[in-house]
């Protein structure tokens, strides 16, 4: 395909590339879009989505710099200077981070982005009075940008001040009610006072009002999980894979519950779903080797375990669970 896409329309290059990454072929979709990148060098837009690509593909200094030429294009491409300062605190380059908020800063002042980005900033930075400083800026700008409010209230909770950030959030169901990040936060913060009715209450909300989202859901099970209740969770988590059927991180939750609840057959076709599209992630197969230790079967287990070492040898809770498991079938 690429032969032929070296003398092709940057455009159609660039479309058929984002049509690959959505079929999930991250490889094919990068090579289109860096060719396209390749024939309109001068195109931001196209590097912008390029950088996506990267981005999806965990090559976030290769996105870095070409979100950074991107900007430096001087197109305006708004897109390219937000995923700039992410990236920037996603790869732990807060200054860098800082410096690209900034300027976009003088670039645009009309905009609440820039700010609440510089806010993000500085409180990836630790510096909370500067961070609450950004984001109180945002708010000047437009008093209903929502997702200032949020990071106000991150703020508050890094103070400690529960109360704060209670308000905030609250603020921001008053402006829509079914926000999924304040609801999310609500239980946060219901979390951290230990109230077990406000938490339950605030995720049950959070998934009747966003039915297509799973975090309210997993969080639900998970909390389940914590609590020793393994059949509400195994409810909750059923339920689940029943309305999310291809999502991995609900198959492996229902499989962690089946496994809690002594349904260790079940637990393991669902593990066997989970390894067919991801054979070499360790971790499933060191939850493979505690099912197979919950169902007594140690030869299995110390099969799985060694298999999850052999993939990350230092897997530190593999290595603990194979030597525990050692002991228990008499194996030392």
């Amino acid at each position: 395909l690429l032969p032929v896409a070296q003398q092709g329309d940057p455009q159609t290059l660039a479309l058929l590339g984002s049509a690959y990454m959505l079929d999930g072929d991250l490889e094919q979709g990068q090579a289109l879009l860096d060719q396209a990148v390749t024939n309109a060098p001068d195109a931001a837009a196209l590097r912008t989505q390029l950088a996506l690509s990267l981005l999806a593909g965990g090559k976030t200094d290769k996105a870095i710099d070409e979100l950074q030429t991107a900007v430096d294009l001087g197109q305006d491409i708004l897109q390219a200077d937000v995923l700039l300062v992410l990236a920037h605190l996603k790869n732990k380059e807060y200054d860098q981070a800082l410096t690209a908020s900034q300027n976009l800063e003088q670039r645009h002042p009309e905009s609440p982005v820039p700010f609440n980005l510089t806010g993000l900033a500085h409180l990836a930075k630790g510096d909370l009075p500067a961070a609450k400083a950004g984001f109180e800026k945002a708010l000047e700008i437009d008093p209903q940008f929502a997702t200032a409010y949020i990071n106000l209230a991150r703020a508050d909770v890094a103070e400690s001040n529960l109360e704060g950030a209670e308000g905030r959030y609250q603020k921001v169901l008053e402006m829509s009610p079914k926000h999924l990040g304040a609801l999310l936060g609500l239980a946060a913060v219901a979390e951290q006072r230990d109230d077990a009715e406000g938490l339950v209450a605030a995720l049950e909300r959070a998934q009747d009002a966003n039915p297509t989202a799973t975090q309210p859901g997993l969080l639900l099970a998970r909390y389940y999980i914590t609590r020793g209740d393994h059949l509400k969770a195994l409810t909750m988590a059923t339920d689940m894979a029943g309305r999310f059927p291809d999502d991995d991180a609900v198959l492996q939750m229902l499989a962690r519950a089946q496994t809690l609840s002594d349904q260790v057959p079940d637990a393991l076709r669902t593990f066997e779903q989970l390894i067919r599209r991801s054979p070499d992630d360790p971790q499933l197969h060191s939850l493979v080797g505690g099912a197979h230790w919950k169902g007594k079967d140690f030869k299995e287990a110390q099969a799985a375990f060694r298999k999850a070492l052999e993939l990350k040898p230092d897997f530190v809770d593999a290595e603990i669970a194979l030597a525990s498991v050692s002991l228990d079938s008499g194996d030392s």
